[in-house]
């Protein structure tokens, strides 16, 4: 997993690349830490160039998600393509996740 971060306005995005499996939960772990000390709110994912997640990835997205939630923030999953968006449906992410 590689990653990019940037401000959108009032958010916080966060551009991922490559695959979001087990192997990367310490350095997602890590990136979020990061980013709630430096206040980080809103979280925007865009998973465009993310290529594949497993289950573990999965659950990752949904920590980031209680995160930004503990802190009265907004978390978007944006762009999700391929075999991403093919493991969003059959696992109906659409219930856990706001995806744009």
């Amino acid at each position: 997993m590689d990653y990019t971060t940037a401000k959108e306005n009032d958010s916080t995005a966060i551009f991922m690349k490559g695959r979001l499996t087990f192997n990367d939960h310490e350095k997602f772990r890590n990136l979020l830490d990061e980013l709630e000390a430096q206040n980080a709110v809103h979280l925007v994912v865009d998973l465009q160039s993310l290529e594949s997640i497993d289950s573990v990835g999965l659950g990752l997205l949904m920590i980031a998600r209680d995160k930004a939630k503990e802190r009265n923030g907004k978390f978007v999953l944006r762009n999700p393509q391929g075999e991403v968006k093919r493991v969003f449906a059959i696992s109906k992410a659409s219930v856990l996740f706001t995806i744009q």
